[in-house]
């Protein structure tokens, strides 16, 4: 049965008044029926990512427990009934020092740091400890009888190793900040894995991180408002002022943590393999990030003041690897708005260093870099005074929706 030549012979016997507003009531309501199609593929599409940012809160708060669980037990096993140790602080000169007694496998050098100066002093520059010259974590319970030295990011009369091992674990701190800023810049539909923290010198000009990003991102390119977006979304978890808590723990209870993790549950059998498979799992966290790296880190982000993310480079499009790259500098040694521009430049080139297996790469190292190519990311995160267009330094832009590829290509 032919509708159309039906509809026809019909509309031959029907007004044409009538077939009009026939024609236009058709009309609106495809219109109705097109709009009530929109609106429950968005209707869904918003069921389903709020169902999937549920699933990681319920992740993140399962981690969280955990966490507390173990420490609880090993606060439990190691401290039994209260005793004393016997701590030296060896000061900058001989007044400086002091001997303290405090609580064994409770009280950490960051408690130490207390006693030393009435204003807190101590606690708020101190970054890392060193105790008989290795390095300490400055949140980590002592348990034994030991001599200490707190150390800062500005030291006259100290060792060039002292130097060397700050500015290591402020780089490594930084690079566990970027993991935690992959992980909350992308939507939660795009599947990131956090594949290792390499070991970067402070002389390379950006410390790093190597991710594993989503097949569906194989051919996406981060544009210039992707690294602005990272970097305010670094900002707002900096400006929290978090302390790096580490956590010696068991094996088993580390594969729990990270159970939906491949990449972590990969570094942790690294570390098992290198350190004896009884050994011990280190484990970071700050606020809710958490993290798998052997460290040491420094106090807090309260140290850190210029922070951005420079740079993302694909490295393997085989295995669709990436390497995400950033640049800071701590609260005690700022800069010169023109001397960061310059060497924030020179922070988006890819790094070279331990690199991982299998890249395919097509840049041309040799090719001459543009160090003044770029606007400062970092000014397009200032929030300047209204009144004198200074800069609020303690202020910075929140940071807006997050990193959908699919939409921003």
């Amino acid at each position: 049965m032919n509708l159309n030549k039906n509809s026809r012979l019909i509309s031959s016997f029907v007004k044409p008044a009538t077939r009009k507003r026939a024609f236009l009531c058709w009309n609106k309501l495809k219109t109705c029926s097109s709009n009530i199609s929109v609106y429950t593929a968005s209707q869904n599409e918003h069921r389903e990512s709020n169902l999937i940012e549920s699933r990681e809160k319920n992740k993140l708060q399962r981690r969280t427990l955990l966490f507390d669980e173990a420490k609880k037990q090993q606060l439990a096993d190691r401290v039994p009934r209260i005793e004393k140790i016997e701590v030296k602080y060896k000061g900058r000169v001989l007044t400086d020092d002091a001997i303290m007694f405090m609580n064994k496998n409770l009280s950490t050098p960051y408690h130490c740091a207390m006693q030393i100066h009435k204003l807190n002093w101590y606690q708020r520059l101190a970054c890392l400890c060193c105790i008989y010259n290795s390095k300490w974590d400055i949140h980590s319970p002592l348990p034994f009888d030991c001599e200490l030295e707190l150390l800062k990011f500005t030291m006259n009369n100290s060792l060039q190793w002292q130097h060397e091992q700050v500015n290591k674990a402020y780089w490594r701190t930084c690079s566990v900040i970027l993991g935690a800023v992959v992980q909350e810049a992308f939507k939660e539909n795009q599947k990131i894995g956090l594949l290792k923290i390499p070991e970067i010198s402070v002389k390379s000009g950006a410390f790093c991180y190597d991710l594993l990003l989503d097949p569906g991102m194989r051919d996406w390119e981060a544009r210039e408002e992707d690294l602005v977006f990272m970097s305010k979304v670094a900002r707002r978890i900096i400006s929290k002022n978090l302390k790096f808590e580490k956590l010696e723990m068991e094996a088993g209870i580390a594969t729990e943590i990270f159970q939906e993790e491949e990449q972590k549950l990969n570094t942790i059998a690294e570390l098992l393999e290198k350190n004896g498979q009884d050994s011990s799992i280190p484990v970071y966290r700050f606020g809710e990030y958490m993290d798998v790296i052997e460290g040491p880190l420094i106090s807090n982000t309260s140290h850190i003041f210029h922070y951005i993310v420079t740079a993302l480079h694909q490295v393997s499009k085989e295995t669709n690897t990436w390497r995400i790259q950033g640049l800071s500098l701590p609260e005690e040694l700022k800069l010169h708005h023109s001397v960061w521009s310059v060497l924030e430049n020179r922070a988006r080139k890819l790094v070279r260093e331990d690199l991982p297996e299998n890249c395919d790469l097509g840049v041309d190292n040799s090719k001459r870099f543009n160090m003044h190519r770029y606007e400062s990311i970092e000014n397009k995160t200032k929030i300047r005074s209204k009144a004198t267009g200074q800069w609020l330094h303690k202020d910075w832009k929140t940071s807006a929706e997050k990193i959908d590829p699919t939409v921003s290509n």
